[in-house]
């Protein structure tokens, strides 16, 4: 049955099937393989370490993440505070501009100088005419002002 060729392959294809262990049924499982006889594809996942490492390392990524909350932080409080040096400065010099100004007949006041604090309320003492109805008297530095009380309106200035 078996021809001459095929008898001499069998017994040759024999020992080298005996010569192999036999392959797991599943891998994990199997009780015959130790971890340095497995390959590589079949071998488990190496223990992963302790929580401990991965608390410290939490930790130590919320103290870097605080850090640089803070840093953000204190630019914003360090750019507002310069934010406010700067209008403070404006503010400053515009009041300055505004006491040295020589104002005119026809110009408008700003809303700051229609407060009660610049009015005169003695126009008489300081031998100004009377106010038309509408009107007031404004004194800014050495300036007497006539403003409209509506618009803001400079209608007469005497210096004094």
């Amino acid at each position: 049955m078996f021809s001459k060729l095929s008898r001499l392959r069998l017994p040759v294809l024999l020992c080298v099937l005996m010569a192999l262990p036999p392959a797991p049924a599943h891998a994990q499982s199997s009780p015959q393989w130790s971890n340095q006889q497995r390959p590589n594809s079949q071998r488990p996942n190496p223990p992963r370490p302790s929580s401990q490492p991965r608390r410290q390392s939490d930790r130590q990524r919320q103290l870097e993440q605080q850090r640089r909350m803070d840093l953000a932080r204190q630019r914003e409080r360090e750019r507002m505070r310069a934010a406010e040096q700067r209008r403070r400065a404006m503010e400053a010099q515009r009041r300055r501009q505004m006491q040295q100004r020589h104002w005119m007949t026809g110009q408008h006041l700003p809303r700051s100088y229609w407060d009660s604090r610049y009015y005169v309320p003695d126009w008489r003492a300081r031998h100004l005419p009377p106010p038309t109805m509408g009107y007031q008297w404004v004194q800014i530095d050495n300036q007497f002002m006539l403003m409209q009380l509506g618009t803001g309106l400079i209608s007469r200035v005497l210096l004094m």
